[in-house]
């Protein structure tokens, strides 16, 4: 890595694209640049044109309008992206990926902004999508339907957060074991419809919603390996529900493949076009969990 670009909150993400734009324009088509919009004369830094900012990063308008670039820190995203595109999965429930490069130079404060830490940054360019967490608001959508999609949405993000927070703490070990061990359970027995509680308040809990409940005495595998059954259920029965389609297609598909989305979400779902019809579609797979070792780690190129 060279010299490195310095910034604070959403800035640095404008920042290390001005500070990356000559490698931009020698490596992507011109119409797949995000847009500029200006340059401040006070602050000496460039503006483009934003969508919306997360934790991670922005994502820009292009010239084209089926393509948006973004600009992520988000490793697990770029995991995925690399791994789709190596092993050339076709993949219709997930926006569809045309460029990905490590960046050169990031350097962003912690929130406090009293320390500069080091961190990767990946130009990201992808399929464009409408309607980005709107699908309960989009005039035309079945509510009953989008009810239920979110509900096992926010069902499966659970789990697989809960199954992620296992690897992390347990180890690959048991992620491994999670997606190869045989049990004779039925995860179809211990998903129960979800309840408000304490942590859940009753506004919260949707059509379709359900929880995973596993015996405390269970050991650690065998909920591993329930809750890797559970998800898949979970993303077949969304599979069922045409609004819901392709998006169960893709996280069943992927979890048959030892790759679990632990971050999928109404705010990162939104709609493109499979032929003729518009389709919703995951356009944000952050978070990934490997539970397959054998899948390759591909080297991300850089800029």
């Amino acid at each position: 890595m060279n010299a490195c670009a310095v910034a604070n909150g959403p800035s640095w993400s404008d920042e290390a694209i001005a500070f990356n734009w000559e490698r931009l324009r020698d490596r992507l088509p011109s119409g797949w640049l995000p847009v500029r919009v200006h340059d401040t004369e006070l602050t000496k830094r460039a503006v483009f044109d934003e969508f919306g900012c997360g934790s991670y990063g922005c994502v820009y308008a292009t010239r084209e309008p089926d393509v948006v670039f973004k600009a992520t820190s988000d490793p697990t995203e770029a995991d995925f992206i690399s791994l789709v595109q190596a092993l050339k999965l076709r993949m219709p429930g997930v926006v569809r990926y045309h460029r990905i490069f490590l960046m050169d130079g990031l350097r962003k404060r912690d929130r406090v902004g009293a320390r500069i830490t080091h961190s990767a940054l990946y130009a990201i360019v992808r399929e464009s999508a409408e309607e980005v967490g709107k699908m309960n608001e989009v005039q035309g959508v079945d509510r009953q339907q989008a009810q239920m999609v979110l509900g096992l949405l926010t069902s499966f993000k659970e789990i697989a957060s809960a199954l992620r927070h296992g690897v992390q703490h347990l180890g690959e070990a048991f992620g491994r074991k999670a997606f190869s061990a045989q049990y004779p359970d039925d995860p179809e027995d211990h998903l129960l419809p979800a309840k408000a509680g304490d942590l859940r308040p009753s506004s919260r809990v949707r059509p379709a919603q359900v929880d995973l409940h596993l015996p405390e005495d269970w050991p650690d595998d065998r909920k591993g390996a329930l809750a890797y059954q559970a998800l898949l259920v979970i993303a077949r029965r969304m599979g069922r529900i045409p609004l819901g389609f392709w998006i169960g297609d893709a996280l069943s598909s992927l979890a048959l493949k030892g790759l679990i989305l632990a971050d999928v979400h109404s705010k990162n779902i939104g709609v493109v076009r499979r032929g003729a019809d518009q389709a919703w579609v995951i356009t944000d797979p952050g978070h990934m969990i490997r539970l397959n070792a054998s899948l390759p780690r591909p080297v991300i190129q850089n800029l």
